[in-house]
């Protein structure tokens, strides 16, 4: 647990999507209330499954996806461990 927001986490799990499940309590937002908002979520899921629906809104993962500007394009970086798409 965090006594100050934005402090560091030992574990921190975003769960996005479950089915078409749509709830809202202090325990836990379903769908996640901002992933049409953030590329880094939107990107794989469009690479996995461009015509999923997240719902609650309206259009496809890549109509979202296409909504968003292009001033947070994700940057690939090469690593040694990880070979760039």
């Amino acid at each position: 647990q965090r006594k100050v927001r934005w402090e560091a986490r030992t574990l921190d799990i975003d769960l996005l999507l479950y089915d078409d499940l749509q709830q809202s309590n202090p325990e836990l937002t379903l769908p996640h209330p901002r992933m049409h908002l953030r590329r880094f979520v939107l990107q794989p899921l469009c690479d996995l499954d461009p015509g999923l629906s997240i719902p609650g809104l309206r259009g496809s993962v890549s109509d979202l996806l296409a909504g968003l500007g292009e001033a947070d394009a994700l940057q690939f970086y090469k690593t040694d461990w990880m070979p760039i798409p």
